[in-house]
């Protein structure tokens, strides 16, 4: 992982972006869930995949979501699904993107319009 998990509530943390190598710890943290925030090949086509680590997370029993918004603007919409993320699965929830700025950003959105609450 680019950071440790920032731990938003007792139950929503926040990293920068991880690999499949990183799930193995995940899971030993306790998450049961990931959310992917990020696009695919954002940036560098390194990245590792949504598809790699959705795959992996699955064979852990980790619960896996994709939403990939912008880094620079996230819409009604997209919080209003990130908030729906939140509400189902199961937690203790990791939500990554390339540095968590988003992923904090979309949580405070869906929070502020109403969509989710703590």
């Amino acid at each position: 992982m680019n950071h440790t998990p920032h731990w938003i509530t007792d139950e929503i943390a926040i990293s920068g972006q991880i690999s499949v190598e990183n799930l193995h710890d995940i899971k030993k943290m306790g998450f049961k869930s990931i959310i992917c925030n990020r696009p695919d090949f954002e940036s560098d086509k390194k990245q590792p995949t949504k598809i790699s680590i959705e795959n992996e997370a699955k064979n852990l029993g980790i619960s896996f979501e994709f939403l990939p918004v912008s880094s620079n603007y996230q819409s009604e919409e997209e919080a209003s699904k990130m908030a729906t993320h939140l509400d189902k699965l199961p937690k203790p929830i990791l939500a990554y993107c390339r540095t968590g700025g988003r992923c904090s950003s979309l949580i405070g959105l869906s929070v502020q319009l109403g969509f989710y609450k703590f």
